[in-house]
């Protein structure tokens, strides 16, 4: 299962080569087929881009089906408060220089973006906070958007955070 993502790019991929390539024969249904996956892409591209901004589409950002995203995730248990936990939160996305996004104190939930990079177009990073157990579970996930393979930078982005919280709490 952990390899049928990378499978099935790989033949959209081989699928596209084989329609643009130069031995198809320029028809009708050709023009029409290349006009279809432009539109789709730069559809998909577009809903990203404008989506990606937003708490309420997290679901699909962060969903295992989703090809165009890769995703990396950790969570910590504390027994600080929601309401104290969530405010050390946005100290640790200010210390990192990461643009608040929106937040739902409400629900526990953070929306901060990454600046794009050499190696990326940016990641979203999702923060949740929920009570489990008696104590408050904090999960981070860095997305990156428009991307399938990472090369580290959500991980970076993961240790980063992580190690600046913990330096917070250091009195």
């Amino acid at each position: 299962m952990r390899y049928v993502k990378h499978f099935l790019a790989t033949m959209g991929i081989a699928v596209t080569a084989i329609l643009v390539s130069p031995l198809t024969s320029e028809s009708e249904w050709s023009t029409a087929i290349y006009a279809a996956l432009i539109v789709i892409f730069f559809s998909l591209f577009l809903f990203n881009f404008f989506a990606s901004s937003r708490l309420r589409f997290k679901p699909y950002f962060t969903s295992r089906f989703n090809l165009f995203a890769a995703k990396s995730s950790r969570s910590f248990h504390t027994e600080i408060s929601k309401e104290d936990i969530l405010d050390k939160l946005l100290e640790v996305l200010k210390e990192n220089n990461w643009t608040l996004q929106e937040i739902d104190r409400g629900a526990g939930e953070i929306l901060a973006c990454t600046g794009m990079t050499f190696r990326s177009w940016g990641e979203n990073i999702y923060l949740d906070v929920s009570e489990e157990e008696g104590k408050n579970l904090v999960e981070i996930q860095s997305v990156a958007l428009f991307q399938m393979y990472m090369w580290g930078k959500n991980e970076d982005n993961l240790d980063q955070f992580y190690q600046k919280f913990e330096e917070s709490l250091i009195v």
